[in-house]
């Protein structure tokens, strides 16, 4: 049986990116591994931007350089900085839909996500992207959406 090959993805404040973040990964990708069903090819942490307004929230571009500073030994976890550069918080969804459609539809040419990992260039392809996330995100940043919506999402 052929594994199908997917991406993690955690968003997040990052403030700042710590050894369990990293471990999240870890763990994520050695569940995906033993189902057997899944190969991790790649895993993006994506901090949020300054207009997330959180109480004690360094500057993104720090927070961006720390992430990166935590993950250039990886050959696998990179960061994505397209979130964090937003002037007006985004919805987690929003950056997942960044990701599989406008990222894959053309985005800038050069951005993270239009390299081979994601080759079917419809919303279909979110099945190849798995969200990892930390206790209060999915409450936060999915409360409008129907139970059936995020269970789709967080399929595993």
């Amino acid at each position: 049986m052929k594994s199908t090959e997917v991406v993690l993805l955690a968003c997040g404040s990052f403030n700042p990116i710590t050894n369990m973040h990293l471990r999240l990964f870890e763990l994520a990708r050695d569940y995906f591994h033993e189902t057997g069903k899944y190969k991790v090819i790649k895993g993006i942490i994506s901090p949020v931007g300054d207009a997330y307004k959180k109480k004690g929230l360094i500057s993104a571009n720090h927070r961006v350089t720390m992430a990166k500073l935590a993950t250039k030994n990886s050959d696998w976890v990179e960061v994505d900085d397209w979130e964090s550069s937003q002037s007006e918080w985004l919805e987690t969804l929003k950056v997942l839909r960044w990701i599989v459609c406008e990222s894959t539809a053309g985005g800038s040419g050069d951005r993270l996500f239009s390299r081979p990992y994601f080759s079917l260039y419809s919303p279909t392809s979110l099945k190849y992207l798995k969200y990892i996330c930390f206790a209060g995100t999915i409450i936060k940043s999915f409360y409008l959406l129907s139970p059936l919506i995020v269970c789709r999402m967080l399929y595993l």
